[in-house]
């Protein structure tokens, strides 16, 4: 049997087996089963993987789309059709695979030289195969620990986001804004069609020049008029989406050569900036003093959970306080901190912190800004005495 890296396939998935032959035989197709007797291949584990990814999907948006009223009845956010088609978006084949192809583990799949020859290991359905068969070694070495497959889950989907399908949500959002729909096509397509709108150099009778050229551009891609694309032959494999949204000269592309996973990561490029240019709208330029109100702000618009605050106090060597306050969005990856003698302004810095990464600001430049006012502030109090 060809060597697997086992330990790096671990850390990637954030579980260590205890019986690693199990992750061995994820990466076994039944061809190479076929050819190489007494060797179990992977398609059981496929099947315990499937079930699992189905529950944890349900119970993530039952935790996030559903609550019980005071009477007792069961509410959801979301409409049945809706819950389809999120839980559609999260676990149908492209979805899965892009998130194998991103890892590379399907270049380790164990399986016949015609599977090899025909280079099936890239193909959608056979990187949705391997997800399934990893998370049900997962399943059955830790005996259906729900912690310990959730975390292989949150590992593996990276691309994963349960509340929005970001190609309806652009559309949507366009449409109230009075933009025209996205544009946004296979970048094979683009391409071509942009090797098509070049200048067409047209030789025409002249009584004073002979031969002169008269420049005729073709319709721009971009714009009301764009071409059909029906008559384009489609690959199976693209190289990749392109996205751009006219009103707003907003452009997005994917290099995921799959094209519904590259159409919407250059949608959910395009749905993180346009979040930024609104948050940026409601509270302006960030600021140290009116961080934590402007952080108050972007929750109560709905852009991001209640920020959550915690306090520790220490003291400095001669017994000053220094206040150690961490500030906790769930939208951002990490815990933002501020240290001060003084509380509030503590939390005044972790405020600013979280907000200037959700607003896409770099710290250092608004601390500089606040640095420079201070000095004005102090030249102009001069001049005034």
């Amino acid at each position: 049997m060809d060597k697997i890296p086992v330990s790096d396939i671990q850390e990637a998935i954030g579980y260590q087996f205890k019986n690693k032959r199990l992750l061995q035989q994820a990466f076994i197709r039944s061809s190479y089963a076929n050819e190489n007797s007494g060797i179990e291949d992977n398609e059981k584990l496929e099947f315990y993987g499937d079930a699992a990814l189905d529950y944890y999907i349900s119970r993530c948006m039952f935790s996030e789309f559903s609550e019980t009223t005071k009477d007792g009845q069961f509410k959801s956010t979301k409409t049945e059709q809706e819950l389809t088609e999120i839980k559609s978006y999260n676990v149908d084949t492209e979805s899965l695979a892009h998130c194998i192809r991103i890892t590379g583990f399907q270049n380790f799949l164990l399986m016949s030289e015609s599977d090899k020859k025909n280079n099936v290991q890239n193909t959608p359905s056979v990187m949705a195969d391997l997800f399934e068969a990893i998370l049900g070694a997962v399943v059955v070495d830790s005996e259906w620990d729900y912690k310990k497959i959730s975390i292989v889950c949150r590992s593996m989907l990276k691309l994963v986001n349960f509340e929005i399908n970001y190609l309806k949500w652009l559309k949507h959002w366009c449409a109230e804004h009075g933009y025209q729909e996205p544009y946004i096509k296979p970048k094979l397509d683009f391409f071509r069609l942009q090797m098509c709108s070049q200048p067409n150099f047209q030789l025409h009778s002249n009584p004073f020049f002979i031969n002169q050229p008269s420049f005729q551009l073709q319709s721009n891609p971009f714009y009301a008029q764009s071409p059909s694309f029906s008559d384009l032959e489609r690959p199976e494999q693209i190289t990749g989406a392109y996205l751009y949204i006219k009103e707003l000269d907003l452009h997005t592309d994917s290099d995921i050569r799959y094209e519904y996973a590259a159409f919407m990561e250059c949608a959910k490029k395009a749905y993180d900036i346009i979040q930024i240019r609104e948050m940026n709208l409601a509270v302006g330029t960030p600021s140290r003093d009116t961080a934590v109100n402007q952080l108050n702000i972007v929750y109560q618009k709905g852009f991001i959970e209640e920020p959550e605050y915690s306090y520790t106090e220490e003291h400095d060597e001669d017994g000053n306080p220094i206040w150690h306050c961490e500030c906790d969005v769930d939208e951002l990856e990490r815990v933002y901190i501020g240290d001060s003698s003084i509380k509030k302004e503590a939390k005044k810095e972790a405020a600013l912190g979280a907000l200037c990464k959700l607003l896409d600001y770099d710290i250092e430049m608004v601390e500089d800004d606040l640095e420079d006012d201070l000095e004005d502030d102090l030249e102009d109090m001069e001049e005034d005495e």
